[in-house]
């Protein structure tokens, strides 16, 4: 009767939330609410009720909040006679007690442990272990997550790009554990530190004095390209025009040509066309491709170059070692020269504007591609210009060594701006990674970037609950009960481990005796661990030694589980089918729930269960020993010992 009892109340969590009225209010309202002014109901889903009362149960007296026994119906009965919600409570009762929920399966499965059948208890038992290793891992990934932005080499540089996402993390601090209470405030500062990636960005390669992350793109040859890459997404997110973005980086000093080579000289000769091309009409920057038409004139074309021949000479632009003006020069006895590449720069320029009509007029077509292409607008410019006009003069667009990442990284910064514009989080997040692999940041922090950075994405993005429990699930390596064993000197508690084994299994009825075993491993049975053990470096905390004793095994129940959570199991399961006492040594690696461990164990009878929920019991009796390496799922503590002192 004990063991029965002591299976039933591994369907108990004992972890209690912190009390943050805001914070629940806000959580309950959003996802346990329905709205019909001018009053409320709470949703009667299984779902709901059982979100809404781990929040209630918060507000309970400390003896309740610890009660293990203490059932959903019995939580919300406590709160029937509160003046602000307890009618709309009463309904939840009578919902819950129709409900087969946790209180339901744990009646009908202490009525048939009185003829030892434990179909209902064992498949429960299984469906709590595969649930609660989901969420050991999912803690687990936010703790990494946590440690991420607070890394000592570039948690400062990740704060200035997701300020946000750094800020609410930091208010979380120790209660990671309790992630889910901060899941929106998480998910809003997600897409708000998203949506100003490249704002963000722009400021964080700016800075001065720079950080060790920093101080290495700036040293870097492709940082003056960078910079101006991002400075030209930033301004037209922020809706600048293309032509005044132009004009305003003609009047930057590109006199370094080592770095820079021709590309002022032919940005700033690119600018006196564009400026010369400017429409009178309020709805244009430049000329409609009607206009463009007056080219075809050789008169006009004559009297255009004419004008700008005499600009030029004011703005005395050198190209190379000669003059702008001499090429000027040159386009007086060619002129179908200067008709090209007006030409040329047509599609260009009346493409821009166009772009800049259908964002604005939020058209059908692309708005993804229209970003794209205007980012790339003012290279492409510059690219015309020096092909269709310049390159006589013996110029070059950029320098030789540094052309192809230039342009790789104008290209990319373009991509980053029409993710971020149309909310393709995740594939701006790749573009962004792409970008700081080109400027040699830290491998480590550029795979982290992409790890948490499509996570970030795909919580923004989620429009469901579904959807954000989805996220995390892919996402999430390995509630952290299991650190109290890790940073205790001495405990001893009820627990289980879900993992893989691989081994020999021993079966004397065999003709094959000995064989190779492998499967899922999901033993439940006592442990007797010491914690605070020294690492390799020397430090204590973290790390556990445990002896495990298993008293049964629910592996292929599990296993079934992690595959089909819905087929009921429709053979009847004894409580002999599932006993397994074996003895274990088990070390719990640091700052993880992973455990890696070895012994000896008489496998229980239930071998499999097939898609149908058909169980395939072996009456033969068999041993296997091995390896396994499991998350640690401690299920409650009989005895906790913090420190070694008495």
């Amino acid at each position: 009767m004990k063991k029965a009892l002591l299976v039933i109340t591994i369907f108990i969590s004992l972890s209690a939330s912190a009390q943050i009225a805001f914070q629940d209010a806000k959580a309950i309202r959003e996802r346990c609410v329905t709205i019909t002014p001018p009053t409320f109901a709470f949703n009667n889903d299984n779902e709901s009720v059982h979100i809404l009362v781990g929040h209630l149960k918060n507000y309970l007296q400390a003896t309740d909040r610890s009660n293990p026994l203490l059932v959903e119906d019995q939580v919300l009965r406590q709160f029937v006679t509160n003046p602000f919600f307890g009618t709309e409570i009463q309904p939840l009762i009578t919902a819950t007690g129709a409900t087969p929920d946790v209180a339901q399966t744990i009646s009908s499965a202490a009525s048939k442990l009185g003829g030892l059948n434990v179909t209902t208890v064992a498949d429960g038992i299984a469906r709590f272990l595969v649930e609660r290793t989901k969420a050991e891992l999912d803690v687990y990934f936010f703790e990494r997550f946590k440690e991420f932005l607070e890394n000592s080499t570039y948690g400062h540089d990740l704060q200035v790009l997701f300020p946000n996402t750094h800020s609410v993390m930091s208010v979380v601090g120790s209660e990671i554990y309790n992630y889910q209470m901060y899941l929106q405030s998480l998910r809003e500062a997600f897409a708000q530190d998203l949506a100003a990636l490249l704002s963000n960005t722009n400021r964080w390669i700016n800075q001065s004095p720079p950080g060790t992350i920093v101080a290495v793109i700036q040293r870097s040859a492709l940082y003056p390209y960078l910079r101006l890459a991002l400075q030209l997404a930033v301004d037209i997110q922020s809706g600048k025009h293309p032509g005044d973005i132009l004009n305003e980086f003609a009047g930057r000093d590109f006199s370094d040509t080592a770095v820079w080579g021709d590309f002022g000289s032919i940005l700033k000769t690119a600018n006196l066309f564009s400026q010369s091309l400017r429409s009178v009409d309020p709805e244009r920057y430049w000329i409609s491709e009607t206009d463009f038409a007056s080219f075809q004139d050789i008169t006009f074309t004559r009297l255009y170059l004419g004008l700008l021949y005499k600009r030029a000479e004011e703005l005395n632009i050198r190209i190379g070692r000669t003059d702008l003006t001499a090429v000027f020069t040159t386009l007086a006895t060619g002129l179908d020269r200067g008709q090209q590449f007006v030409g040329a720069l047509k599609p260009l320029l009346v493409q821009a504007d166009q772009l800049i009509s259908e964002i604005k007029g939020q058209s059908e077509r692309g708005i993804a591609e229209n970003y794209v292409m205007l980012g790339n607008s003012i290279l492409e410019i510059a690219k015309v210009t020096h092909t269709s006009l310049l390159s006589s003069a013996g110029v070059t667009l950029l320098p030789a060594a540094t052309l192809d990442n230039a342009q790789f990284l104008f290209n990319h910064t373009a991509n980053l701006l029409a993710d971020v514009r149309t909310r393709s989080y995740s594939a701006g997040v790749i573009e962004f990674s792409l970008i700081l692999q080109t400027m040699n940041v830290d491998a480590t922090l550029v795979s982290g970037v992409i790890k948490y950075g499509t996570f970030m994405a795909a919580v923004a993005t989620a429009k469901t609950s579904e959807e954000v429990k989805q996220a995390i699930e892919v996402v999430a390596l390995p509630p952290g009960s299991y650190r109290v064993k890790r940073e205790s000197h001495a405990n001893i508690s009820f627990n289980a481990y879900v993992g893989f084994y691989a081994g020999n299994e021993h079966m004397p009825a065999s003709e094959k005796q000995n064989s190779l075993s492998v499967g899922l491993f999901a033993p439940v049975g006592f442990a007797f661990s010491m914690g605070s053990l020294k690492g390799k470096d020397a430090k204590k905390g973290g790390k556990s030694l445990s002896l495990f004793a298993s008293v049964i095994d629910v592996g292929t129940l599990a296993s079934f589980r992690f595959k089909d959570d819905n087929t009921t199991v429709s053979s009847d399961i004894q409580l002999k089918d599932i006993v397994a006492p074996g003895i274990f040594l088990i070390y719990g690696l640091g700052k993880s729930p992973i455990s890696i461990g070895a012994g000896v164990q008489m496998g229980p009878a239930l071998r499999d269960v097939d898609p149908n929920g058909v169980a395939d019991i072996n009456k033969d009796y068999y041993v296997r020993a091995g390896g396994f390496i499991a998350v640690d799922i401690p299920i409650f503590n009989l005895y906790n010992r913090k420190d070694s002192k008495k």
